[in-house]
Order: C-alpha cells, then structure tokens, then sequence
C-alpha cells in the first residue's frame, strides 16, 4: 500500500463500528453502522455520497433534516472523542 493511501470514509467508519474499544455506545455503534449500509427511514452512506458528489442527485429538507438527527449524536461523540 503507498503512503499516500488514504482509507475512504465508509473504510474509517467501518472501523469504528469493528472497534470494542473506539466506539464503546452500543446504540452509537448501531446507528453508525445503519448509516453505513443504508436504512430506509434516513439517507445511508451512498445517498449521502451522491448529495456531495453529483449535483442531480436530490433529497428534500425533510429528509435531510431527519438524517442530520440520527446522525450528530455519533458525528458530536467522534469529534468530542478524537
């Protein structure tokens, strides 16, 4: 692998969520995890991956609002912890 291999965003969360000691919250771990392989009731990682990447791809505020909910509990405890 070179050095200047950098893992992508699913690999590091990835790692969390394999991690005991990295993301000790069980219900964290959990909805990182239903954020990483998608879930019908919040946009998953791909669809979020489209909204940054590909201008045609669009979600309404609704269901950008209900993402951000589920997802600042493990995005606050990630950037309090690190």
């Amino acid at each position: 692998m070179p050095k200047s291999w950098v893992p992508s965003l699913r690999q590091m969360l990835g790692h969390l969520t394999s991690s005991d000691t990295l993301l000790p919250d069980v219900k964290l771990k959990q909805a990182l995890i239903g954020y990483i392989n998608g879930h019908e009731d919040y946009l998953g990682h791909n669809d979020l991956n489209l909204l940054v990447h590909n201008e045609y791809y669009t979600k309404t505020k609704a269901e950008l609002k209900k993402t951000w909910e589920k997802l600042y509990p493990v995005l606050n405890f990630i950037n309090e912890n690190t």
